[in-house]
């Protein structure tokens, strides 16, 4: 970016023609959508991307189809994927979130899908604390995590940081 290439442009140079297909981004963009969460040009930004995108559009209607009865990690795996590529991990996170009532159900559901699970585990535990926040999340999990230079507390002054930033527009 700071060279003048747009990063779609960057992606493709590397990926032959295709850009990244990879996952990393999405497991790794929540702090960007908490931080933009209320710039109406980066919300029309992300609902573009959805939408004109019509292997991830077909692969949420197919999760929204698998919510209509039960399914075991092992079927959700076998029908939207689950490898490090965006259009398999993020619909299967999504799916893992709407079929289940708590955060720890849903990552718990998702890393039971084998695969790229700690990604796909990730973004479901993103997604389902979103509205509930970290009060969501089991203690006994958050009370596991080290405490290290870049451990629980660095993480959590991190959060406080991007909390500030945002309110301050």
């Amino acid at each position: 970016m700071r060279s003048g290439v747009h990063p779609h442009d960057a992606a493709r140079s590397l990926f032959g023609g295709r850009g990244s297909q990879g996952n990393g981004a999405a497991m790794r963009v929540a702090p960007v959508a908490v931080r933009y969460a209320d710039d109406a040009a980066a919300l029309a930004e992300a609902a573009r991307a959805l939408v004109t995108t019509t292997e991830l559009r077909d692969a949420l209607s197919t999760a929204r189809g698998l919510l209509e009865r039960s399914v075991e990690p092992a079927e959700l795996a076998a029908r939207l994927g689950n490898r490090a590529t965006g259009l398999e991990s993020a619909p299967a996170a999504i799916y893992c979130v709407a079929a289940h009532e708590s955060v720890e159900t849903a990552i718990t559901f998702a890393v039971r899908c084998g695969g790229d699970t700690d990604t796909i585990g990730a973004m479901a535990g993103v997604v389902a604390a979103a509205a509930p926040g970290v009060s969501a999340i089991p203690h006994r999990w958050l009370a596991a995590l080290e405490e290290r230079p870049k451990g629980r507390g660095h993480v959590q002054r991190l959060a406080d940081r991007l909390v500030a930033a945002r309110e301050r527009g």
